[in-house]
C-alpha cells in the first residue's frame, strides 16, 4: 500500500509510493534517482553502482580507503585461522625464500592466501 497519507493503492513502486506519488517525487528529486528509481550514491549522488555507492566510491570502499570494512575481518572474523602476529611471520618467511607450499602446510591455510599476505592484497593493514 502507498505511504502516502490518504492514498489507498496496494500496488506500490520504489519508496512504498504508488506509480503517481513515485512519480511526483522523481520530479522533485531528480539528482537523487536513476533509471530504476534507486537513489544516488550516498557520498556524491551520482549514478549507483552497489553499495549504495557509485563506481567510483565503491571501488575506494572495496580498496579500504574510507569507511569500516563490510562485516568481521581479520581475527574478528568466525573462521579466523591467522592472527596479526602470524601474519608478519608468514611475511618474514616469504622474504627469507620460503615457498608457498611449505609455509601454507605450515600454517594450515592455502598457497593462495599465502600469496595474498605476502602482496598484501588480504591483511593490508598489518604492518
Amino acid at each position: 500500500m502507498c505511504t502516502q497519507a490518504g492514498c489507498d493503492v496496494v500496488r506500490t513502486e520504489p519508496r512504498g509510493l504508488c506509480k503517481k506519488h513515485y512519480e511526483a517525487w522523481r520530479r522533485k528529486h531528480p539528482d537523487q534517482t536513476r533509471e530504476y528509481g534507486t537513489p544516488g550514491c550516498v557520498e556524491c549522488g551520482g549514478r549507483h553502482v552497489a553499495g549504495g555507492l557509485c563506481a567510483k566510491h565503491y571501488a575506494q570502499f572495496r580498496r579500504g580507503q574510507f569507511g569500516q570494512p563490510p562485516g568481521n575481518q581479520g581475527v574478528r572474523h568466525h573462521s579466523a585461522k591467522l592472527n596479526p602476529n602470524v601474519i608478519r611471520e608468514i611475511r618474514d618467511l616469504r622474504e627469507k625464500g620460503g615457498s608457498l607450499n611449505e609455509i601454507s602446510a605450515r600454517y594450515g591455510v592455502s598457497q593462495a592466501s599465502v600469496s595474498r599476505i605476502v602482496n598484501r592484497q588480504s591483511w593490508a593493514h598489518v604492518t
